[in-house]
């Protein structure tokens, strides 16, 4: 089974201060995450090189609406929306 078989797509390439930001608050939550690279490979942690790329925000598969909803509530989205307009974090 490939990594992205097993999970769903949170966030597509986020600013990278955005990413940190939602794996903390869905950390806290208990649901993990990883971040996967255009090439299909996992960026390792939260160091310098993502702030040279963006990676899509990946949860488990079946996470993903829970996630969202956590994010929602935790005001990442700016004005309560989920993804979909704005840029997540509002200001970043």
């Amino acid at each position: 089974m490939r990594t992205r078989d097993a999970f769903d797509m949170l966030l597509e390439a986020p600013h990278p201060t955005a990413a940190r930001i939602a794996r903390s608050i869905l950390e806290e939550a208990g649901i993990p995450s990883l971040l996967l690279g255009e090439d299909g490979e996992m960026v390792p942690g939260m160091d310098w090189d993502i702030l040279a790329m963006r990676a899509d925000l990946l949860v488990p598969r079946g996470t993903r609406q829970h996630a969202l909803d956590l994010l929602v509530a935790a005001g990442f989205f700016g004005g309560g929306e989920e993804p979909g307009g704005e840029e997540p974090g509002g200001e970043f």
